[in-house]
């Protein structure tokens, strides 16, 4: 289990960011909805902002597109 053990300050703080960090995101990720990131800096290791891309399928319909369009890449 992953654990965070940073805080941010104040004026950086949101609660739902920060209780969707600490505490969903391990979940999510356990059961491939999303993939979270938490980007660092190199020098002293002070979180600079974090990120979370979740896996969702697009579905187009195809009814109003023609055959040609339906086979393109």
């Amino acid at each position: 289990m992953l654990s965070l053990t940073y805080r941010l300050s104040p004026a950086q703080s949101n609660p739902k960011i920060e209780n969707f960090f600490r505490n969903r995101s391990t979940d999510f990720s356990l059961r491939k909805l999303s993939v979270t990131c938490i980007v660092n800096d190199l020098d002293d290791g002070q979180i600079l902002g974090c990120f979370a891309l979740a896996h969702k399928a697009v579905l187009i319909p195809s009814s109003g597109m023609s055959i040609t369009s339906r086979r393109k890449p």
